[in-house]
């Protein structure tokens, strides 16, 4: 790729100011999120939502600097000099992934600065979690989806009476786990567990005999909670998650023929459907407002699982680094079947 096509693009994309405007920026954000007297639960996470909106800006940033060469006749010059139509969109595109790579990169220097002055966050976060009674002494428990592994089940249990030595909790691969009157039972989750989001587990005979209940206010997940030197890689997902978004508005936009305003509030729109993630699953009906988002969520089914890259705001230690690596394969093939299609695959004469 030479230079010649490359930073037309670039400096379109990023524009004349963002030397300063995204370190600022970063730093804005890191005084405002990653105040220590926040504590973990919401500094963490909200700093992440903030650096979340870089990539939301460079979609709208490619599609301007598409607009603006459409409205300068350059396209037409493009398939004067490129009648394979490979050379403008392999450089748009290039000139994004590296304006938003170098812009996270940026990013992630605040978090890490911070760890040097000041203590780690390590406890760990608590979630609510679904529970079905699956019969006498047995519950089912889902999490609506993948969770890190390492994390842990908290129960606790209320007792007619005084059980014998030897109540115990234990799942369907027969973990034991010994059962304390006063005491939170706390149950690793299995690597298989954690990656399915749901699990069983279950009283032994003396824990039913003592009349053990489950007390299901109480129930809650147990998250390990990523520290502040982890910004890069929870950036770096960040990434993954918004490249292909980028070919997306390249596709609409110059092969589609969408405004760039257009493409970029659609790629936006596919983010959110991507990152959607409720506690509580939609309870729909049979109207028309409700066939359409029985449609909306179709797609959402369809498309690759890669809430585990989007996982910013509060609680976002529950989803985060979740995406299997096939997913994640799935959504860039998408992104880069997006850049091809720009391609007007014509043999140069």
């Amino acid at each position: 790729m030479r230079l010649v096509l490359f930073l037309p693009w670039w400096r379109a994309i990023i524009g004349r100011r963002a030397w300063i405007a995204v370190p600022v920026g970063a730093l804005i954000a890191a005084v405002l999120a990653l105040d220590p007297v926040l504590g973990p639960e919401d500094g963490f996470g909200t700093y992440l939502a903030y650096c979340s909106l870089l990539p939301l800006a460079l979609l709208f940033r490619l599609g301007g600097a598409i607009d603006a060469r459409r409205r300068d006749g350059l396209e037409i010059e493009e398939a004067l000099r490129d009648p394979a139509g490979s050379l403008a969109p392999s450089a748009a595109i290039l000139a994004a992934w590296s304006a938003l790579a170098a812009g996270l990169a940026v990013c992630a220097l605040p978090p890490l600065i911070l760890s040097l002055a000041v203590e780690d966050f390590t406890t760990p976060a608590l979630h609510p979690v679904h529970i079905k009674a699956q019969d006498t002494g047995a519950w089912t428990f889902d999490a609506g989806g993948a969770i890190p592994f390492g994390s842990a089940l908290l129960l606790t249990f209320t007792w007619e009476q005084l059980p014998e030595a030897g109540a115990e909790l234990h799942d369907g691969a027969g973990v034991l786990c010994p059962i304390q009157p006063g005491e939170i039972v706390r149950s690793p989750l299995r690597l298989e567990e954690a990656r399915s989001g749901q699990f069983t587990r279950m009283v032994n005979e003396k824990a039913r005999a003592a009349g053990a209940v489950l007390v299901r206010p109480l129930v809650r997940l147990e998250v390990p909670r990523p520290p502040l030197t982890a910004a890069p890689r929870l950036l770096g997902r960040q990434f993954m998650f918004a490249a292909p978004l980028l070919g997306l508005v390249l596709l609409l936009a110059r092969r589609g023929r969408a405004g760039g305003a257009l493409a970029a509030l659609a790629a936006v729109a596919l983010a959110g459907l991507l990152a959607f993630d409720p506690f509580e699953v939609p309870q729909l009906g049979k109207g028309p407002a409700d066939l359409l988002a029985r449609a909306v969520l179709a797609l959402r089914a369809a498309l690759p699982e890669v809430r585990g890259l989007a996982a910013v705001g509060r609680g976002f230690e529950l989803r985060t680094g979740t995406s299997s690596p096939w997913m994640v394969t799935a959504w860039w093939l998408l992104g880069t079947l997006a850049v091809g299609f720009c391609f007007r695959w014509r043999k140069r004469p």
